[in-house]
């Protein structure tokens, strides 16, 4: 909850790229994009990363509730 959206990038971006590692056999062709073509990694990456945040963010403050 400290931490800002740009140093939450550092842990969720390699937490995102292992999930494409951990899923490659589901979807090789995603995983072959995401790994090889850094502006769709990079566009992918900055989507999620934010919704997470977020999502983080919200279920935190309910929780204070």
């Amino acid at each position: 909850m400290v931490n800002s959206l740009e140093n939450f990038k550092y842990v969720f971006d390699k937490a995102l790229e292992g999930k494409f590692i951990d899923r490659s056999d589901q979807n090789q062709e995603m995983f072959a994009r995401y790994m090889n073509d850094r502006d769709f990694a990079k566009v992918v990456s900055e989507f999620l990363r934010k919704q997470v945040y977020q999502q983080i963010r919200a279920d935190a403050a309910e929780d204070k509730l």
